[in-house]
């Protein structure tokens, strides 16, 4: 069988479930293997019983591809006979290993000289093979999963959420197990300290004029404001990167972190040191420190090996590397985008204001959709973090943002009001029986029109692999991931209206900082107005409610009509949301986010105050 179109996939803990499809070409090697296996026991008994066999297989199988590879007449590696391997947790045998320490393959080999042709599966080292030999494709799971398992540091399997309860079960002395109302009140608690870092950061340190010739009045946007806003962000990127390295040990000492943090802030002083005392603020300024800290974290995770995975030189971390540095890549370009969104908005009419909210459903789904599949060999919490939270709440925390530019309430809110209940409900149409059937219909239908010989897919209802992230057509695992997503989705959008409305009141009334932002009270003409501003809290305060309306009638149904999933999902989540470290993890999300989205409306980055006529009582030094 040839190698061109996929590769046989291979039984390596730590991967994702099989497709249908998958499990198609394995049933298809397993019966190739086999007709391997006959042909060289027929070399050994003699030519003519190989050339009769040969026959028979030409007649039950003359659907065979033409361009099959013929009976080997010598010694010849067969392609794309690859023996399946399990590795187990503790890593692969040492007698499997070749030179560079890296897991062995057991290649079919047919040696005819060997003593009438006898057939042999002996490791064969990747040195010794044949070049010219083509090999078969690999996806990054499967490399990930390789190197992982020939890590002497992390050769843990991946662990699925039924391994996560089972985890915490028995682990209760280590992971905690307080009361509803404890947990409860510490999870308040670390959503009143991440809006007391907004409020101090933003509010209460001042801000000097910003179009000044004086280095003083500069100093602190260079020194605290703007490094502190981007430092959050490469700490939560290498967090994020450490938690990923290792599931077992997802959140690491504070030591490791502190370098990551310090490193940052004081590039971003040095950058915004050489330019910023020399000029006054021109248009787009903010993007000069969001690039340093795209450049700063991706080179902080390549050259940090030496602090986070020191006593191993395998390829496991540069493989996870490389894959999570195009999830911070790409998380950058969509704080990019959603900056150029909320300046859209801000200078669009009534008609416009009503349109971009429903246009940016197409870019947020996409992005979703990459950083599910760049994250699919990661731990399942941390990949449903970054692609369902962390994204998630960038777009919710942005959209809260352009309440005080609202041309027409009428027409702009309905619309943005009706974006975000229009997507609530949409994850609940997500777990119908008839969505699911039309989901494999249209995605088989969409992969015949490029390959028309692939078999059609069908539902599978079993729960056949409880570590399948929801890629596939096994129904459980589909319901799984969309119910964790809905869970996201009504977490970020009620914080994000949380945010505002406690946030923007302070910075509205504070006398130094206010007038830098789009809620001041001014008397110039590009003031809010009360009346303005007032309906910008009444709207917000709606959706909190009507969110969280959703969210009380989103569980009651699901576990009502799917509640194998529910029992599922909230064991897991509720233990998680329980643990101190997860709150970590979320937090720094919701803090990192709201930094940024709240920098976007400050006067001295010029994104949303890019013409510099639009406050003019922005140049009061008193």
């Amino acid at each position: 069988m040839s190698s061109n179109n996929s590769s046989p996939p291979e039984e390596i803990i730590g991967r994702r479930s099989v497709s249908y499809r998958e499990v198609f070409l394995e049933e298809k090697q397993a019966r190739h293997e086999e007709e391997l296996k006959i042909h060289a026991k027929a070399h050994a008994k003699g030519p003519h019983i190989a050339e009769s066999i040969k026959a028979t297989d030409h007649h039950h199988h003359s659907h065979r591809r033409p361009h099959s590879p013929p009976e080997s007449t010598g010694a010849q590696t067969v392609e794309n006979s690859v023996m399946k391997t399990k590795v187990a947790p503790g890593g692969p045998k040492s007698s499997l290993r070749s030179k560079d320490g890296r897991p062995k393959k057991s290649v079919l080999i047919l040696e005819p000289e060997k003593g009438m042709g006898e057939s042999s599966t002996d490791p064969v080292d990747d040195d010794d093979k044949d070049e010219s030999i083509p090999k078969p494709r690999k996806t990054l799971a499967d490399i990930v999963a390789e190197e992982k398992a020939s890590c002497r540091l992390s050769h843990e399997p991946t662990l699925s959420l039924k391994q996560l309860n089972e985890h915490f079960d028995e682990h209760k002395h280590l992971h905690g197990d307080q009361s509803w109302y404890v947990k409860g009140s510490e999870a308040i608690i670390s959503i009143a300290a991440v809006i007391g870092v907004l409020i101090v950061i933003f509010g209460v340190i001042p801000l000097g004029p910003p179009n000044t010739d004086s280095l003083e009045d500069k100093l602190i946007f260079i020194c605290v404001t703007n490094p502190l806003v981007f430092s959050f962000l490469t700490l939560l990127i290498c967090m994020l990167f450490y938690s990923v390295l290792s599931e077992k040990t997802p959140w690491h000492h504070w030591t490791r972190y502190v370098p990551a943090f310090l490193v940052s802030y004081t590039i971003q002083v040095g950058v915004m040191f050489a330019i910023y005392p020399f000029t006054e603020t021109f248009p787009f300024m903010g993007l000069i420190p969001l690039f340093t800290c795209c450049v700063i974290s991706v080179s902080f995770i390549r050259g940090a090996m030496h602090l986070t995975w020191p006593v191993c030189d395998c390829g496991y971390y540069r493989v996870v590397m490389k894959s999570f540095s195009a999830c911070v890549i790409s998380v950058f370009l969509y704080i990019l985008l959603m900056s150029f969104w909320l300046l859209a908005y801000h200078e669009s009419d009534s008609v416009g204001q009503a349109i971009l909210p429903f246009v940016l459903l197409v870019p947020v789904f996409g992005w979703k959709k990459y950083l599910l599949a760049k994250t699919d060999q990661f731990p399942i919490v941390i990949a449903m973090l970054m692609a369902g939270f962390w994204v998630e709440n960038l777009d919710d925390i942005f959209q809260t943002m352009v309440f005080p530019s609202v041309d027409s309430p009428g027409t702009a809110y309905v619309a943005l009001f009706a974006r975000k209940l229009g997507e609530n409900v949409s994850y609940l149409i997500f777990l119908t029986e008839w969505w699911f059937r039309f989901r494999v219909w249209i995605k088989d239908f969409f992969k015949h029109l490029c390959h028309k010989d692939m078999p059609h897919a069908k539902p599978i209802v079993e729960d056949v692999s409880q570590t399948d992230r929801g890629h596939s057509n096994i129904r459980p695992a589909y319901w799984r991931r969309q119910t964790q997503f809905l869970m996201y989705k009504i977490m970020s959008q009620s914080l994000s209206y949380v945010f505002y409305l406690v946030v923007t009141p302070q910075l509205r009334s504070e006398k130094d900082n206010g007038i830098y932002y789009p809620f001041h009270d001014g008397s110039s003409e590009e003031s809010l107005t009360d009346e303005n501003y007032y309906n910008s809290l009444i709207f917000a305060g709606v959706s909190l409610v009507s969110t969280l309306l959703t969210g009380v009638v989103s569980a009651w149904l699901i576990r009502r009509y799917r509640r194998k999933t529910y029992d599922e999902i909230s064991g897991t989540y509720g233990r998680l949301f329980r643990h101190p470290k997860y709150y970590g993890f979320m937090c720094l999300i919701l803090l990192s986010n709201a930094l940024v989205a709240f920098n976007t409306l400050l006067y001295h980055n010029r994104l949303w105050f890019f013409q510099e006529n639009e406050v003019p009582d922005i140049d009061v030094t008193e």
